[in-house]
Order: C-alpha cells, then structure tokens, then sequence
C-alpha cells in the first residue's frame, strides 16, 4: 500500500511537470509568433512606405515630361490634389 501511494505520487508529480512543460512550450511559440508577426508588419510598413515614395517620384517625372495631371493621377491612383503640389 505505501509502494502504490508513493508511485502515485510520482506520477501525478510526473504529471504536473509535463503540464507545465507544455504550458512553458506553448506560452513561448506564442510569444515567438507575436514578435514574429511584429517583425513583419515593420517590414511590410517599410515596404508599403517605399512603394509610395516612388509613386510619388514617378508622379513628378511625369509632371515634369509634361503629363497631363489628371492622367498622371488615374494612371498611379494618387489624388489630383496630391499630384498637382507635386
């Protein structure tokens, strides 16, 4: 009868260790996936920034060749304002 208590003791203490394991394993590929996506929202706010930037550069070399402004802005889907303070 002590043999089996203390065998059950073992176990259910074998038991939380590799309930918390799994807790810790999961908490942590969680965090890993949040600073993960972090990282690539930057990187796609970078993008997003760079890409417009040379919407905007295209824009005024093509006011600057002599395009039509309201051409120029349905061609890139800039605003007419935008294009014409360019």
């Amino acid at each position: 009868m002590l043999y089996d208590t203390e065998l059950q003791k073992r176990w259910d203490n074998q038991n939380a260790l590799d309930f918390k394991l799994k807790q810790g394993l999961e908490k942590g590929l969680e965090q890993g996936r949040r600073e993960e996506r972090a990282k690539a929202d930057q990187e796609i706010a970078k993008l997003q920034a760079r890409a417009e930037a040379e919407k905007l550069e295209g824009a005024r070399t093509l006011k600057k060749s002599g395009v039509e402004l309201n051409v120029i802005s349905s061609s890139l889907n800039l605003p007419l304002g935008v294009v014409e303070k360019l």
